[in-house]
């Protein structure tokens, strides 16, 4: 079983986005798990290679990858193709907004987009299954804000010092840090998916500021500002009691497809 994603040592969200690293050890007997980066998929030594698990992370309408997924829903010849956990992610003028006419070429389809007409493909990120949300979810937090910032995004400085924060940003790929750092806050301020998500795993409030498709279909919404906004929207913000709900939507998916191995 070849699983494929965005393997990025400097983006924390997709480096544990798979769920390589939670189903692993539960795939039946005999059966070798191994993954490849994405970008690696199109090679033609892997043409074959089946089934094929691509997913999680924000790949699809995003440039670099929406072809590849494509490409893979058109010609890869693995007798099982599966879609698990995958988002939209159009942040760029151009990029495909059509992603519903070729996500179904797949065998089996679970994406993280909670979309209207297509709850039933819903899949969240299988990230919720790391069992540092068991460790994390119950700490009582120290701080009223922090401040979770994309490497590549960074937040303006002059906000910021109007109500400090701690701040720390998704690069690297130690997940415990992450997790524990976004524990802390009773609201956390972000513009990475992921931070966003594990947030609200922990049952914390979230602000995210938008620049991508990725925060619009969350099926438990985060309150979307921007910067100037973040503060007078803080009394929107809401907790959520979710981490069971997507841990079984997940558990039932992976049955899913053993079932149709």
């Amino acid at each position: 079983m070849l699983f494929s994603h965005r393997i990025d040592q400097n983006n924390v969200g997709d480096y544990w986005s798979t769920p390589f690293h939670y189903y692993s050890e539960y795939l039946p007997k005999g059966m070798t798990p191994e993954k490849i980066e994405i970008k690696k998929i199109k090679e033609k030594s892997y043409t074959n290679l089946s089934p094929l698990i691509i997913g999680g992370g924000g790949l699809i309408g995003e440039k670099k990858f929406d072809a590849i997924l494509r490409n893979i829903a058109d010609y890869h010849q693995s007798h099982l193709k599966i879609l698990w956990g995958v988002g939209d992610n159009v942040s760029k003028k151009g990029e495909s907004t059509d992603f519903l006419d070729y996500i179904y070429k797949y065998d089996i389809v679970g994406i993280r987009d909670y979309i209207k007409g297509h709850e039933n493909i819903w899949v969240p990120c299988s990230s919720c299954k790391s069992t540092l949300f068991d460790k994390y979810k119950s700490v009582k937090p120290k701080n009223r804000i922090v401040y979770f910032q994309h490497l590549y995004k960074p937040f303006p400085q002059e906000i910021i010092k109007t109500k400090p924060g701690p701040l720390m940003t998704n690069n690297g790929y130690d997940l415990e840090s992450v997790i524990q750092f976004l524990s802390t806050g009773e609201f956390v301020i972000t513009n990475s998916y992921h931070g966003a998500y594990w947030a609200q795993l922990l049952g914390r409030k979230v602000i995210s500021s938008s620049w991508s498709t990725k925060f619009l279909n969350m099926k438990h919404q985060v309150i979307l500002a921007n910067p100037n906004e973040w503060y007078s929207k803080m009394d929107l913000a809401t907790s959520y009691d979710i981490l069971e709900e997507y841990r079984d939507c997940n558990d039932k998916f992976f049955k899913k497809i053993v079932q149709a191995l």
